[in-house]
């Protein structure tokens, strides 16, 4: 069935130039500077609120970490950590719309938010919604000399939609800069493992 849906949306409307267009650019961009490896900031935690919140999370509470959430986000609507995690709340709780809501939002008011693109692009993925995830990806990628995720993530879109040949060079060029990346070589081990029949060139 995902095969199925993933010829169709390769027929219709998806351009498959896009990702290779990206993969090109990238590699070219990287050929000519050293990497510089991506760098997660670490959350701020100054907020008592903001660590119950987290705390209510990881015990399973979403409903009152929610409401801790959205009150720090009443007294301060630019703190993104909490509209990050409140996003991530409601879809742990099942309120995908909500979800993606408030990562719209975040996106929108602060565009250089890659966690928020992140996460938005993940939930357009899931739904099938590649044009869109794709999109994001690329945006990311115009401020960061290179994201193993994103890229990983662009390679299990070509994956879902049967383009086995684009998926291993963007598995490939993830492993090329960064050669310990485990779930990397989890795809490409299986991509090598594909049936003969069932490889895409």
């Amino acid at each position: 069935e995902k095969a199925r849906r993933g010829r169709e949306l390769i027929a219709s409307n998806f351009s498959w130039t896009r990702v290779g267009d990206i993969v090109a650019q990238r590699m070219a961009a990287l050929s000519e500077k050293p990497i510089k490896r991506f760098q997660v900031v670490k959350r701020s935690e100054n907020s008592s609120n903001y660590k119950l919140a987290q705390e209510l999370i990881d015990s399973g509470d979403l409903k009152r970490a929610a409401n801790l959430l959205k009150e720090l986000l009443e007294s301060d609507s630019d703190n993104t950590d909490a509209a990050d995690d409140l996003a991530v709340v409601y879809s742990l709780d099942g309120k995908a719309s909500d979800a993606e809501k408030v990562l719209t939002e975040i996106v929108e008011r602060h565009p250089e938010n890659t966690l928020a693109k992140k996460n938005l692009a993940s939930m357009y993925s899931n739904r099938g919604e590649f044009d869109q995830a794709v999109a994001l990806y690329q945006d990311i990628l115009r401020t960061t000399p290179f994201d193993a995720e994103v890229f990983s993530s662009l390679g299990q879109i070509c994956l879902r939609l049967g383009n086995t040949g684009q998926a291993k060079e963007v598995f490939m060029l993830v492993l090329q800069n960064d050669p310990g990346n485990s779930q990397a070589k989890k795809f490409l081990d299986a991509i090598e493992n594909l049936p003969e029949e069932t490889a895409v060139k």
